[in-house]
């Protein structure tokens, strides 16, 4: 969904809060300042493989064959099902760096979904710029609170300017509730008193004045750092600080969230009683929930570094079952595992092949569709392995290869095509939108290659407008600095402009090497691309697992529900034409209208016409639900409207039947009119 604002008198202020159990999506209201919106956009059962307002039908491509030559051809015509999407992407860095605030304009350039960091309480090891200075001391029998620093409000500021969420860990006791002599591996140990640590940094938390939702994601890594090997007293301690922090967070604000903990692999293969450490902390909380229902898991947060991504991600999804399915799962911290130096051969930092190892990444979490977020680590610092090297200077920075290469991604259109190739070399990902078709490859092998980029199907809104085709380049020499200081920045081509549908272009892979091939329109614009709600204030995004069980596992069933804050649009695919889609967005502040743009999308043989899609804007009032408006087409306005969220006794939904959602263009949701 991409909405557009239009400009009306009457601006209804939305709040929002979500919970799969009882804290519930806000809506707008013309009625007073001050409550709760949220429009969850839906496609049902068995509906069009299809996206709402940009979500994209489509599949990612790996390529193949062993000489210097390749043939390769992209149909923008054909569609592929997993979506290139761009809310996937977020950037993660502890704030032990002092730049991050500075780094605003790369952020502005790459828009990313999320911003991921710590607010590492008992660091005893490097500064954290948050605490800065330290807020919560104690004074005799008292402790006092202080409000943040002015460098971490900065960084809110910043990152709320972009609608970049954000998502904070708190980590370790305050110093007033700090264990003596903190020590590896036990570095962020239980409080001394876990419920006065919860107050203290509720307090911190509430004692300074902010507009900005935040993602709290309580300790990090508990497996290992709550009480070294001692897996049952860390498991014990994870449950009593995760419940005694949500119940003096929780109430702090109605924009917040909450989750946990950001386990690792480790916390999969190791365990006791026969179960794994992180089944061990999740399913005693979920059991609480049951009889609590206050207690929430509004997220999980994952860290990986070392590989074994599989085996985390796994295990997190039989931890969390088919009965939270309004919990996404979210890398707090990422990086490919050949990232890592190490003396087996593994690529240095900051080089080409290393970049290549994040393309290829990304595009197999591209499939993982219950993960929501995955936060690259290593945003900006002084080694190699930095997407910024930071030159020691204010505000003066050095992209690495590996920023280039996810540069070029989150460049691509979101709509995947087919691409077809026979080299096993080669990998690639292509994707186009109603302005530009592009075709993003590289070469992770020694050798380089020549690829034939044979292009068909290329959209008649670009062909009409002279198009232009472009090729950009990262190579040792052209984008690396770490591997040549001279040549800093990608190579860019232009290749002149397009006059016919197909065209084939050479394209000379360096070994390794990325290359970016665009055909774009020179006047076009996008319909779903457009400024969006500039004058409403984002609260969270919504999206629905649908994971399922297979065997002794649970897996997703690989339908996408996608909001992307930064661009207005939400997402929607069904894979294998069976189930519901789902995903929405909270906002305070909004118009009295909203345009919608909807695009539908479907892959060759899976049109059903027993599917449907609409919209549904939910409307609250201090966190109590007044109304719901369904917006469904006219084959299907008795269909009732049953989402995740916001389904409450005696309150049935309007049905408005809107005949231009089925047609793929704009309408309107008069929210005025109807609240």
């Amino acid at each position: 969904m991409n909405s557009l604002v239009s400009k009306k008198k009457r601006t209804p202020v939305i709040k929002h809060r979500l919970n799969h159990k009882n804290k519930l999506n806000s809506g707008a209201n013309t009625f007073q300042k001050a409550n709760a919106m949220n429009s969850v956009i839906y496609a049902a059962r068995r509906a069009l493989t299809g996206i709402i307002a940009g979500s994209g039908i489509v599949l990612c491509a790996s390529v193949a064959q062993a000489d210097s030559n390749s043939d390769l051809s992209v149909n923008f015509a054909v569609l592929e099902y997993y979506p290139a999407l761009k809310s996937k992407i977020g950037f993660a860095r502890a704030m032990s760096n002092k730049s991050i605030p500075d780094t605003l304009p790369y952020l502005q350039e790459m828009k990313p979904a999320i911003f991921c960091s710590e607010v590492d309480f008992d660091d005893v090891e490097e500064p954290n710029y948050a605490l800065q200075p330290y807020p919560i001391r104690s004074t005799g029998k008292h402790v006092s609170v202080d409000p943040a620093s002015p460098w971490f409000m900065d960084l809110q500021s910043k990152l709320k300017s972009e609608n970049i969420k954000m998502l904070f860990q708190i980590i370790g006791a305050p110093t007033p509730f700090q264990q003596p002599n903190i020590k590896r591996p036990a570095i962020h140990p239980m409080p001394t008193d876990v419920r006065g640590a919860a107050e203290a940094t509720r307090s911190w938390i509430a004692n300074y004045q902010r507009n900005n939702p935040i993602l709290w994601s309580i300790w990090n890594e508990p497996v290992h750092t709550l009480a070294g090997p001692n897996l049952r007293k860390a498991a014990a301690g994870m449950i009593d600080i995760y419940t005694s922090y949500f119940n003096a967070l929780d109430p702090v604000s109605d924009e917040d969230e909450l989750g946990l903990a950001s386990f690792i692999a480790a916390s999969v293969h190791k365990g006791f009683d026969g179960r794994p450490f992180i089944e061990q902390v999740i399913q005693p909380i979920k059991e609480r929930m049951k009889y609590d229902r206050s207690l929430r898991i509004d997220f999980l947060t994952l860290n990986s570094y070392f590989g074994k991504r599989d085996l985390l991600v796994a295990g997190a999804r039989r931890a969390l079952g088919v009965d939270t399915q309004t919990t996404p799962i979210i890398f707090s911290q990422y990086a490919p595992e050949q990232s890592k130096h190490r003396s087996d051969g593994a690529p240095r930092e900051g080089t080409v092949l290393n970049a290549t190892r994040y393309l290829t990444d990304i595009a197999e979490l591209l499939q993982e569709t219950d993960v929501e977020h995955v936060c690259l680590s290593y945003w900006v610092g002084n080694g190699d392995k930095a997407f910024l090297k930071d030159a020691g200077t204010k505000a003066s920075f050095t992209p690495s290869a590996h920023y280039h290469a996810v540069k070029f991604y989150m460049d691509l259109p979101i709509i995947r095509s087919k691409l077809n190739t026979s080299d096993n070399f080669i990998n690639g990902i292509a994707a186009r939108d109603y302005k530009k078709a592009g075709v993003l490859l590289w070469n992770d092998a020694p050798n380089p290659r020549t690829v034939r980029l044979n292009l068909s199907g290329i959209p008649a809104s670009i062909l009409k407008n002279n198009p232009m085709v472009k090729i950009r380049y990262l190579d040792a020499k052209h984008g690396s600095p770490a591997e040549d200081a001279a040549g800093a920045t990608p190579l860019v081509l232009d290749k002149g402009d397009l006059l016919q549908p197909n065209a084939t272009i050479d394209v000379q892979l360096a070994g390794p090497g990325i290359a970016l091939v665009t055909v774009e329109s020179k006047t076009v614009d996008d319909p779903l691309l457009r400024n969006g709600l500039k004058t409403a204030k984002f609260i969270r995004s919504l999206m629905f697992a649908n994971r399922e069980r297979s065997g002794n596992g649970v897996v997703p069933n690989g339908n996408i529900g996608a909001y992307d804050s930064v661009r207005d649009i939400a997402y929607l695919g069904l894979k294998d034409n069976r189930g519901a889609a789902y995903a929405g967005a909270g906002f305070t502040g909004l118009p009295g209208s909203i345009y919608l743009n909807y695009r539908l999308w479907q892959s060759a043989g899976n049109a059903n016409n027993h599917g449907f899609t609409g919209v549904r804007v939910d409307y609250y009032m201090k966190d109590q639900l007044i109304s719901s408006i369904a917006y469904h087409t006219a084959q299907h306005a008795n269909t009732p409207a049953i989402l995740p969220w916001g389904n409450l006794p005696g309150i049935k939904s309007q049905i408005i039947v809107e005949p231009k959602i089925g047609s793929g263009k704009s309408f309107e949701l008069n929210m005025a009119k109807t609240a």
